[in-house]
């Protein structure tokens, strides 16, 4: 029911990145960049548990809205009270948020201090303790090594998933805000 969400355009088949992280300036900071090659959303869940703060938010970045019913935007959820409730909510939409292409999830804590965004690449990026993620990353067995996304490739949204789309947009209230300048990018 889920197929791969990034794929090699030539042959279909989805890429693995081979757990793999590196630091990347950005802006006046930096940030991690990971490729995880499997549970990509058991990786946001433990390392949303190491930002500081009791409320949490996802902002779900619908990119290519397919049942006509809503619009491409960023819908932000209200507040999430603890990390075991986050982690829930994200592991009952793991096969989707893995397997579909349509989206990128943002996860942080409402105090700021840091976000993850696991994006339509199959790519994490994460802004915050730089190195507590690290540590994760390392007890995973991930090495640092520079990776980047395969050209040319595609992303799969298949109307078979637009039923999770629905009970994922079903499940938490949301703000709409449309999709700002960078959301959108191959």
């Amino acid at each position: 029911m889920f197929p791969a969400k990034f794929c090699h355009i030539e042959n279909h088949i989805p890429h693995d990145y081979g757990n793999k992280y590196f630091e990347q300036p950005c802006g006046s900071s930096t940030r991690l960049v990971i490729g995880p090659s499997t549970d990509k959303v058991d990786l946001l869940i433990e390392m949303a548990g190491e930002l500081r703060g009791e409320l949490w938010f996802i902002l779900y970045v619908l990119l290519v809205p397919r049942s006509g019913n809503r619009e491409s935007g960023r819908y932000q959820s209200t507040p999430i009270e603890t990390h075991a409730e986050l982690a829930s909510i994200l592991a009952s939409f793991a096969a989707y948020l893995e397997g579909d292409g349509r989206h990128h999830v943002w996860v942080g804590s409402g105090h700021g201090d840091g976000t993850l965004v696991y994006d339509q690449h199959d790519v994490i990026f994460a802004y915050g303790p730089i190195d507590r993620f690290v540590k994760i990353l390392q007890s995973h067995g991930f090495c640092e090594q520079e990776f980047w996304f395969p050209e040319p490739h595609t992303h799969s949204f298949q109307e078979e998933n637009d039923s999770e789309e629905e009970r994922l947009m079903s499940e938490l209230e949301w703000r709409y805000f449309p999709l700002q300048d960078g959301d959108e990018w191959d």
